[in-house]
């Protein structure tokens, strides 16, 4: 064995964003995000949005001979100032481990460890965010469901910050003249809104000049309202 064997050799602890958590969180610790326009006039694409990213810390279980690892989460809060839209509190990303810096630990664990107490704070346009997650969305290179559900939560919270903002607007009701429709058929079949007609109405067989005007109202049949209306017609066509 030589000498120089003897000599501990210090592990690569260079983290460098690996994950969609760690390049976001360097986003935010280089302010690279895009920020709302400072003119008095805000359009809802310039609707600011407030940013907290911080980590946070659940200890494992103790046990007898070993304990478990702690579990670390990158923890986003995000605000879009509107009263009535609340705040999202999202997971990005977890981490298991007793140090963190360990050589495993993820980039956002090592550079951007704050607690809630004193969050890495950011603002940024809600367009800019909207594009930023729609990009991860659009190409998700076999990502597991879990890793993107994070990103879709904040997608579906942008979209309904944007309708508030900036409402669709809705139809107004037609004001013109009503459609035509055709005049409703109740009786399909000549003879089936005769036989209805006669079914109610009491003539006497011996009247042939009764039983003449009913045969002739079969082609008739088809242009009445309904069996009343026939009804009618023999009442008047008799007198």
């Amino acid at each position: 064995m030589r000498p120089r064997d003897l000599v501990s050799h210090h592990l690569d602890t260079c983290h460098s964003p690996q994950s969609l958590a760690d390049f976001f969180a360097q986003v935010l610790l280089q302010n690279r995000q895009g920020r709302p326009n400072k003119s008095s006039v805000i359009l809802a694409e310039e609707l600011p949005v407030d940013l907290d990213l911080y980590v946070d810390r659940q200890e494992g279980q103790h046990g007898v001979v070993f304990d478990d690892p702690v579990t670390w989460s990158l923890r986003l809060r995000l605000d879009t100032r509107l009263a009535t839209h609340g705040v999202l509190v999202v997971d990005l990303d977890r981490y298991k481990g007793v140090d963190d810096h360990a050589p495993g630990a993820p980039f956002w664990l090592v550079h951007a460890h704050r607690s809630w107490i004193h969050p890495l704070h950011r603002q940024c346009s809600l367009a800019w965010l909207a594009h930023y997650v729609w990009d991860i969305l659009g190409h998700p290179r076999g990502r597991p469901a879990r890793v993107l559900a994070p990103w879709w939560r904040i997608l579906h919270k942008l979209s309904e910050a944007q309708d508030i903002k900036d409402p669709l607007p809705k139809p107004t009701p037609h004001l013109g003249r009503p459609v035509p429709r055709p005049r409703p058929l109740h009786h399909n079949n000549s003879m089936t809104g005769l036989e209805q007609a006669m079914a109610s109405v009491t003539i006497s067989s011996e009247d042939e000049q009764m039983m003449t005007l009913i045969r002739e109202m079969g082609d008739l049949a088809l242009e009445l309202d309904s069996v009343e209306d026939l009804k009618r017609r023999i009442s008047r066509m008799h007198m």
